[in-house]
């Protein structure tokens, strides 16, 4: 179904302050890091568990070996950090996600001497479910998407600093899933804004653009998408939150946005989480009641459902296993993780020691 979009409404930015030396608009920042990567190198990894959505103080990592670490962190709220993602160094990065939280965590794999360290810093003002998604950038920083916030934050690696970029925007719950788009792009999935974000970092000075849907694809015009991933095609997949909202469908070459209805059955929330997986299919991760993995098959432009049988709330987010694939499930009230396979539409459970 093609609703389209209208009233391209662009807001152009500050100018970006120069690269080298360091912007001197950031919080807090640390002394400058080496990294043995050069920052425009295009990067395909992904971090494996959405930890917006953890429900103890952990720093948590599954490995392609399918064994659970966790990590004990000072991080006592639920709900406190957002989506992390990997940089060149190793390190991941998580935006500030919950209620008051505020300072930017970092899970650093080689500190510790090798056994792993966590930490918070850089400090966010008026912090208040700030940012819950986060994306890596074509140039090596990680572009934390607003939730609350009305500014986009970009994360630099090299500086350990923080760059802000205003939306325009004055709804709530803005967006909350994201994309790097094939041409630098950062492609943001709305939840209660009514259109698909865009923030170009590509042009100088940055912008902000609002494709404003036509028709909402939500039939209440809020809760709409909660995930984002990119397809084989380069279009960008929305996973829906609730069973009566369709996939989303957004086309970075033509600016456009159409549905693919979904076939979902659940009384409410439907899907949080999308990740890439083989063949350019996108899998969105089940959520609440919903018994059922959603594949999204590009060639075909339809959705197709593979009940996984653990019961309601058993997954809540999805990440791409690079080498193979295959797609993580991260677990939410279930006890086990799930790698999905889209070549035989497999869901392999595993019950690791630890996992709380």
């Amino acid at each position: 179904k093609e609703t389209g979009l209208r009233d391209r409404v662009t807001s152009s930015l500050p100018r970006a302050p120069p690269r080298e030396p360091p912007p001197t608009h950031r919080d807090d920042a640390v002394p400058h890091r080496d990294m043995s990567v050069a920052r425009t190198a295009r990067f395909a990894l992904v971090v494996a568990f959405l930890a917006a959505y953890a429900t103890a103080a952990l720093a948590d990592y599954f490995d392609p070996a399918q064994t659970y670490s966790s990590l004990s962190t000072s991080v006592t709220s639920d709900r406190y950090l957002g989506q992390g993602t990997a940089v060149a160094d190793g390190r991941v990065i998580f935006p500030p996600a919950a209620s008051s939280a505020s300072r930017v965590g970092i899970y650093d794999p080689n500190g510790n001497s090798g056994t792993g360290s966590f930490t918070l810093t850089l400090t966010v003002q008026s912090a208040y479910y700030s940012y819950y998604t986060s994306a890596l950038m074509l140039d090596g920083r990680v572009c934390f998407v607003p939730y609350f916030k009305d500014k986009v934050a970009v994360f630099d690696p090299v500086t350990d600093s923080l760059e802000y970029f205003d939306t325009g925007s004055t709804t709530d719950r803005k967006y909350n899933g994201v994309v790097t788009a094939n041409d630098g792009r950062i492609i943001m999935a709305p939840y209660d804004e009514n259109g698909v974000g865009v923030f170009d970092p590509t042009v100088d000075p940055p912008t902000f653009t609002k494709f404003t849907f036509t028709t909402h694809p939500s039939a209440s015009g809020n809760n709409a998408y909660e995930g984002a991933a990119k397809a084989g095609n380069g279009k960008i997949v929305f996973a829906p939150y609730k069973q009566s909202t369709p996939v989303g469908i957004f086309d970075p070459e033509t600016n456009t946005f159409s549905t693919v209805p979904h076939g979902a059955q659940s009384s409410g929330a439907v899907f949080s989480g999308a990740a890439a997986a083989y063949g350019g299919k996108v899998v969105l991760a089940p959520i609440g009641p919903n018994d059922s993995i959603a594949v999204y098959d590009p060639d075909t432009e339809q959705v197709t459902l593979t009940p996984h049988g653990q019961g309601a709330n058993a997954f809540n987010g999805a990440a791409s296993r690079v080498y193979d694939g295959k797609v993580i499930l991260a677990p939410r009230d279930g006890d086990k993780i799930g790698v999905f396979d889209v070549r035989d539409n497999s869901l392999t459970l595993h019950s690791p020691t630890g996992l709380p």
